[in-house]
């Protein structure tokens, strides 16, 4: 079974728990079609990464911590 990574990505940002005024913010072209589990592998990179930014990275109101997924050629680019 095949899932929009890009999509996913967009959803599971917006279900992380935003604290301190921090806000996650994801910008994913719909269309990059993955298996489940590499698809829920990139999403559990996201969280881990945008949940550690959250606590230690940022704080303060007007925060923002942005997640973009990216096909270049035949690769995924993660940032």
């Amino acid at each position: 079974m095949k899932l929009d990574v890009g999509a996913y990505i967009k959803d599971v940002c917006g279900d992380l728990l935003v604290t301190d005024g921090t806000t996650v913010s994801a910008e994913a072209p719909a269309g990059i079609h993955l298996s489940m589990d590499r698809a829920i592998s990139i999403a559990l990179i996201v969280v881990e990464l945008a949940t550690k930014a959250m606590k230690h990275a940022y704080s303060g109101e007007g925060s923002i911590v942005w997640v973009t997924l990216a096909k270049k050629g035949d690769a995924l680019v993660l940032r």
